[in-house]
């Protein structure tokens, strides 16, 4: 199996995930430096080649996580 060099996490999704997902601390504090509101992510599915703009507030992917998940 190939190892990525980009850092990634898996985390759980429960009920309500919709609506935003945390950041886990391990990952945060390790990969995530400066000004953590605001910073823009580009989630990708290993299904498609689409891709979706996610907002990343505080600890917290928030605006446009809505449209990844339900796609």
């Amino acid at each position: 199996m190939a190892h990525s060099h980009q850092p990634h996490f898996c985390q759980p999704l429960l009920p309500g995930f919709q609506t935003g997902l945390n950041i886990p601390i391990s990952f945060f504090s390790r990969h995530i430096h400066g000004n953590t509101t605001g910073n823009r992510w580009t989630l990708r599915s290993d299904a498609t080649d689409n891709t979706w703009e996610v907002l990343q507030e505080e600890r917290r992917l928030t605006r446009g996580w809505k449209e990844f998940t339900e796609a």
